[in-house]
C-alpha cells in the first residue's frame, strides 16, 4: 500500500500556523504523509495577502518542513512566487485575520481575487479558505470586542456564506461547490 503524499501551503498568520499543526498530527494519525509550508504575514487581512501576492512582495516569513524531514526552516522576507514555486502545492489556503473573521463583507472581493493569483502562479493546486476558530469568551484581544465578546456571534459568520439550503454560496475550491474537496478530505 502506496502512502497518501500531500503538500500543503498556507497563506495566513499564527492561526494558519496553528491549523498546520493540527493538520500535521491528523495526517498523521491517518498515516498521510505532508509536507507543510506556510507564508506567515502578523496580523494580514485577505486584502493585504491580495496585494503581497499581486506585486510578489517580501512581505512573508516562509515557515516549511522539507519533504521526508520533521526540521522546520524559514526564510525571511519571503516573495510569494517564491515559496509558490517551491513545491507543486496539492492544496493552498488562504485565511482572513482573526479580527476580520467574522465579517463576511471583509472576505469579497479578496478571497476570490486570491484565489484567482493562487491558481496562476499553482495552476494544479485547489485554493482552500482556511476558516479561524473564534475567540475563547474570556479574551481580551482588541479585535474581539468588534464580536461584543461573544464568540457564538464571531462564528456566526459562516452562515453569511451559505445558500438557504446550506450549500456554500462562495466556493473557492473547484468541483461540486467544494463537496468534492470535502469527500476527498473525509477519505483521507
Amino acid at each position: 500500500c502506496v502512502p497518501m503524499q500531500i503538500k500543503v501551503l498556507s497563506l495566513g498568520d499564527a492561526y494558519s500556523a496553528g491549523a498546520q499543526r493540527y493538520l500535521a498530527k491528523i495526517a498523521k494519525c491517518d498515516g498521510v504523509e505532508i509536507t507543510l509550508g506556510n507564508l506567515m504575514m502578523p496580523d494580514a487581512t485577505l486584502e493585504k495577502h491580495c496585494a503581497a501576492v499581486r506585486d510578489d512582495l517580501p512581505a512573508y516569513r516562509f515557515d516549511y518542513t522539507p519533504e521526508g524531514s520533521v526540521r522546520l526552516n524559514t526564510i525571511e522576507s519571503c516573495l510569494p512566487s517564491r515559496a509558490f514555486a517551491w513545491l507543486d502545492w496539492d492544496y493552498i489556503t488562504m485565511q482572513q485575520s482573526a479580527e476580520l473573521a467574522g465579517d463576511a463583507a471583509s472576505f469579497l472581493p479578496y478571497a476570490g481575487e486570491l484565489a484567482f493569483l493562487m491558481k496562476q502562479h499553482c495552476p494544479g493546486a485547489l485554493p482552500v479558505l482556511n476558516e479561524t476558530w473564534a475567540f475563547e469568551p474570556d479574551c481580551r484581544e482588541e479585535a474581539f470586542a468588534r464580536y461584543h465578546r461573544d464568540p457564538d456571534i464571531m462564528a456566526r459568520y459562516e452562515s453569511y456564506f451559505k445558500n438557504s439550503d446550506g450549500t456554500y454560496a462562495y466556493s473557492f475550491a473547484e468541483g461540486n461547490n467544494g463537496n468534492d474537496l470535502y469527500a476527498a478530505v473525509q477519505l483521507a
